[in-house]
């Protein structure tokens, strides 16, 4: 299916359709003149600004939420804009690394700079990587002393990248 020069293989428009068959259709008019418009204006945007356009005041997208809106620009900036996700705020919250749980666009730069500080402290390391040692961090320690389970890994940090 195409849409707008865009395929369905396209990692946004790929987002919007998984996205938009939990919220109902997306008629193919509302990404043309709502969505796609967005797009464009937010890749002209600097990298402080990009998820505003997706989610600030008077250009909100209906149904889109800062974790869904982090994803679709992070596919389109992978080595800039990580993808702000409920274990990883978790981890980076229990470090002291932020200052919230809340993942929208009011918190969205501080964990991004927070973020940030790891990658200059692993320099080798990409966004991918780091955000899936702190996605294992959480499932590895955090569900498990939440849940009241014995550790298995004693020596993992979210700062330990493999």
């Amino acid at each position: 299916m195409e849409v707008e020069g865009r395929h369905a293989g396209d990692p946004p428009h790929e987002c919007l359709r998984g996205r938009a068959s939990n919220k109902g259709p997306l008629a193919e008019d509302e990404y043309d003149t709502c969505y796609a418009v967005a797009f464009r204006s937010s890749a002209s945007e600097p990298l402080e600004r990009k998820l505003e356009a997706l989610l600030g005041h008077g250009t909100k997208l209906p149904g889109i939420e800062a974790p869904t809106a982090s994803t679709i620009i992070h596919f389109i900036h992978p080595e800039f804009m990580p993808i702000i996700d409920v274990r990883t705020v978790e981890v980076l919250l229990e470090a002291g690394l932020i200052s919230s749980k809340q993942r929208d666009l009011e918190h969205y730069e501080e964990f991004r700079a927070a973020i940030d500080n790891i990658r200059r402290d692993c320099r080798a390391k990409t966004l991918r990587q780091i955000d899936r040692a702190l996605f294992a961090y959480h499932k590895i320690v955090l569900d498990k002393k939440r849940h009241g389970r014995k550790r298995q890994c004693q020596d993992i940090t979210p700062l330990k990248l493999q």
